[in-house]
């Protein structure tokens, strides 16, 4: 377009030329070689300059290609970046990067107990990091690991276990598959067992000895919410290798947890939880939920014993009001041939059924003097705690152990300076049928933060 402008601009002021000159020519014919020289002259330069100019133009081109065809490359080169970005790890093997993360949770306590053999001490509770990866828009990893009492090994007594490590696939918000080793669908507290989240410093029995939180196991799941013209319902469940044959009196499922590695028998254990928030005008919040399982316990395979579990949990609050309860069981059909529930020698045979329970009534306070306290943010609450809980690990024996059958009540009182971080205190009055059953007060007074 340049080009044809100027050339247009250099033809016509020739023409011009030879308009001007042609008087010149007729009337003064000596001068006529004079200025056909110069004419010559004049059309030797626009032919330069138009072969500059279009030299300029093709260059101009050729570098505008080249620009381009970088810009493209850069381009391509920071879109695969972000796919196959990658660090160099042990032995310079290349892995790829992804978008990941971490947060976890810590407790400390200082513990009182009329436990026989008890000392009133300083506990080493819980360091649990957690780690969320964003793998893609649709691939989530999210993983716990629990450092319980200092960990293992040395003069430390406790445990480093990987609580959950579940690997989801999230097609639709109502269908999301996961796989790995997943926190077991079963009541509300296994799900939300954090310790920051809790009220209390301890668990409800119910929580420890029926559905022993952090209760997982390898398996497959799925779960997802639906909304709803009148509220919102969403579903929870895992087909896993399910629980081990070591129910007992003293510790219930406690030690029944742990195959992660190979299953006792062929059949495997479904637990599922389905949960209902209804859009209720009458009160802040609400929400009940179901849960249930299903499979066979031991090494014989199928034919062996069948285990079933049914739970319900209630969450409301209303004002300064919150109630959270829980009920679940679990119940063994022994398989003929299995020694009775006490033995001629008086000696316990197998467990066939436990249950528990606890109900929680919470008054919170965020009262404008709370935010005046030192290291509050702005958000400052104080809450008042009770809690009733019982639990019966043996339901063909009364008192078959120190926890069994126990029943207990707890105060307690908790600040929370900020949403995160929580100090509580409580004291739990407890007894059982079972052996030292009347010796089981309990005081506790614990440091819980989220980071």
């Amino acid at each position: 377009m340049m080009e044809r402008k100027r050339t247009a601009r250099l033809a016509g002021a020739t023409l011009a030329l030879l308009l001007a000159a042609s008087p010149v020519l007729a009337n003064e014919g000596d001068e006529r070689d004079d200025v056909i020289e110069e004419l010559q002259k004049e059309l030797r330069e626009f032919r330069a300059e138009q072969d500059r100019m279009r030299k300029e133009i093709e260059e101009l081109r050729a570098n505008s290609d080249r620009r381009d065809a970088d810009l493209d490359a850069a381009v391509a080169d920071v879109v695969r970046g972000l796919d196959t970005a990658t660090y160099a790890g042990p032995s310079g093997v290349r892995r790829p990067k992804a978008s990941i993360d971490i947060g976890g949770y810590f407790s400390t306590r200082y513990v009182s107990s009329q436990k026989p053999g008890k000392h009133s001490s300083f506990v080493d509770m819980r360091l649990v990091p957690q780690i969320h990866a964003e793998i893609s828009r649709n691939i989530h990893f999210d993983s716990e690991i629990e450092i319980e009492h200092a960990g293992a090994g040395g003069p430390a007594d406790g445990e480093i276990v990987v609580e959950y490590a579940e690997l989801s696939f999230v097609f639709d918000p109502r269908f999301v598959l996961k796989a790995g080793t997943l926190l077991i669908p079963f009541g509300h507290f296994n799900l939300n067992h954090d310790d920051p989240m809790n009220e209390l410093s301890e668990r409800p029995r119910v929580a420890r000895f029926v559905v022993p939180s952090a209760f997982d196991i390898p398996g497959i799941g799925a779960e997802g919410a639906f909304d709803m013209d009148d509220g919102v319902l969403s579903y929870n469940v895992a087909l896993t290798n399910g629980f081990r044959d070591a129910f007992d009196s003293s510790k219930g499922a406690r030690n029944a947890r742990g195959l992660f590695e190979e299953d006792e028998n062929d059949d495997k254990t479904v637990f599922g939880r389905m949960a209902f928030v209804p859009t209720a005008s009458f009160i802040d919040s609400l929400s009940v939920a179901v849960s249930g399982a299903f499979g066979r316990l031991g090494a014989n395979g199928r034919g062996s014993d069948r285990l079933t579990g049914f739970g319900v949990d209630l969450q409301a609050k209303e004002g300064p009001w919150e109630f959270m309860g829980e009920y679940d069981s679990f119940s063994i059909n022994r398989a003929s041939g299995t020694p009775p529930p006490v033995l001629p020698n008086g000696d316990l045979g197998p467990v066939r059924g436990l249950d528990g329970y606890y109900a929680q009534l919470l008054y919170r306070l965020d009262a404008d003097w709370l935010n005046g306290l030192p290291i509050t943010e702005g958000n400052a609450t104080m809450a008042f705690v009770l809690r009733r809980d019982q639990v019966d690990l043996n339901d063909r024996v009364r008192g078959a152990s120190g926890q069994d059958d126990e029943r207990a009540w707890t105060v307690g009182i908790n600040y929370r300076p900020t949403a995160k971080t929580v100090v509580k205190i409580e004291y739990r009055w407890a007894d059982s049928p079972g052996e030292d059953g009347n010796k089981r007060d309990f005081f506790a007074f614990e440091f819980a933060t989220y980071f």
